[in-house]
């Protein structure tokens, strides 16, 4: 708490001088006397801190995580102490709150399809997370398109290596790999240092290619290189624990121990063969793009190319990587039917504002003091500990910053002086869920910001 006061006193000084200030440098005898009315201020408000923190971030407010009961309370809260402390509301929003809706992830819908139709009519039906996954790099979509392989989806002409160049992907279903050719090689085309070329290997780059060319679809494949990596992996693992198991001077209780590993690395071999799919949601989203996205299993795939072309895609993958040539060839008359049903998640949030007007020639200045309210919740996302499913009170992180807010709003409503600007005081949503209160308030400013002077941000005060 005393380090809090002390932040909290820095904090005050320096608004209350900028806020009251109306052009003329202040004396050392005026900031000494205003320094120790602040000390004063503060000591007193004390107790009112304590309280503050306590209601913020009891259990009850269930880390003020996003579409929770505890977070609109707090909000509640935070408003009321603004009205007692003498600001008024806005005209436009006169109940204290700015309200937005932002998206928060992604939920698969209901209904997924990945058909194949081959020449002669017959189907082969792919099973939603058994062989494949939709992933939220796409939309949702239905299509029918021919199929395409179109190797790494790699088109780069400065380095003569063009997997799209005589491939007519428009409203075509593309079939490519993830990473990058030899990605296993410490120095290559596309690798460097070890590190693989950010220009073509992340997925989102893969993605914005293709739907700039009009494709219809991607299919998303491990290659195979990786999958025989993870598979030995995997195998080299199940065979030490066999042997710590036959170990004979090792203690009964680490064999237990080895007996359960190898019973979890059989299962995830049995089920994965080293080719684990993405799971939903996995690196985000493509803004712009509608077109389905799914990832494949790939001996899936397999099936489909062997029985039309008489070649695997691990076969065409050791033709590219071998000579670096692209490979990438319509998969003749194979048409793919895919239907993907993505949901997006909205969540209501509302910053809590209050201001106080100025008279005179500055008035029309604004001054903004700012804290986000919101928390991490049950640490669902945003957690130094993930998955530990426990309220995430947020005492520091930011009921403390919240507190000095309420703090400068009683000290500022308090006083009989005549302000020189306005302020406006904001407790800011969403900011965990990254900074969304303050993006809102930007894009939709109360007061203009061409004529709002300063922002301070008060964060994480109660911890040196």
């Amino acid at each position: 708490m005393h380090s809090q006061i002390c932040r909290l006193i820095l904090a005050l000084k320096i608004i209350i001088i900028v806020a009251s200030t109306s052009g003329k440098s202040p004396t050392l005898a005026g900031e000494k006397a205003e320094l120790n009315t602040i000390f004063q201020h503060v000591l007193e408000a004390t107790p009112r801190i304590e309280s503050d923190i306590k209601y913020l971030s009891d259990d009850e407010r269930i880390g003020r995580g996003p579409n929770t009961t505890g977070i609109n309370e707090a909000a509640d809260y935070i408003r009321k102490q603004f009205d007692q402390a003498g600001l008024t509301r806005p005209s436009k929003d006169e109940d204290g709150f700015l309200e937005f809706t932002v998206k928060q992830g992604e939920s698969l819908g209901k209904e997924q399809i990945l058909v194949f139709t081959f020449p002669d009519g017959s189907k082969k039906t792919a099973a939603q997370d058994v062989d494949y996954q939709v992933s939220t790099l796409g939309g949702s979509s239905s299509i029918t398109g021919e199929l395409v392989f179109a190797g790494y989806g790699i088109s780069s002409p400065a380095k003569k290596y063009d997997e799209l160049a005589n491939l007519d992907v428009k409203g075509k279903v593309v079939v490519i790999f993830r990473k990058v050719p030899r990605h296993q090689n410490k120095n290559d085309l596309f690798t460097k240092n070890g590190e693989m070329n950010p220009d073509y290997a992340p997925l989102t780059n893969k993605i914005k290619l293709l739907n700039d060319r009009q494709a219809a679809g991607v299919i998303l494949l491990n290659d195979p290189t990786s999958v025989s990596i993870k598979k030995s992996e995997i195998e080299a693992e199940i065979q030490v624990c066999q042997e710590n198991i036959a170990n004979s001077n090792l203690e009964e209780s680490e064999k237990e121990i080895q007996r359960t590993k190898l019973q979890t690395l059989e299962k995830e071999l049995a089920k994965t063969q080293g080719d684990d799919l993405m799971s939903f949601g996995f690196g985000g989203t493509v803004n712009g793009v509608t077109m389905p996205v799914i990832h494949l299993k790939l001996n899936f795939c397999n099936a489909v190319f062997s029985q039309m072309i008489g070649k695997t895609a691990n076969d065409l993958e050791q033709e590219i990587v071998k000579n670096l040539q692209p490979q990438s060839q319509v998969i003749p008359r194979v048409w793919v039917n895919i239907k993907t049903s993505i949901t997006p998640n909205k969540t209501d949030l509302k910053n809590v504002i209050g201001v106080l007007e100025a008279e005179g020639d500055y008035k029309d200045e604004t001054i903004v003091v700012g804290a986000h309210y919101d928390h991490v919740g049950m640490g669902n996302f945003g957690s130094l500990l993930p998955g530990s499913n426990q309220v995430h009170n947020g005492a520091d992180d930011n009921a403390s910053g919240t507190c000095a807010l309420l703090e400068l709003a009683r000290r500022f409503g308090s006083t009989h002086k005549q302000l020189p600007r306005r302020i406006v005081f904001i407790a800011f949503s969403g900011e965990e869920l990254g900074l969304l209160g303050s993006n809102d308030y930007t894009a939709k400013p109360i007061f203009p910001l061409e004529k709002t002077i300063a922002m301070f941000n008060l964060d994480m005060v109660g911890r040196v």
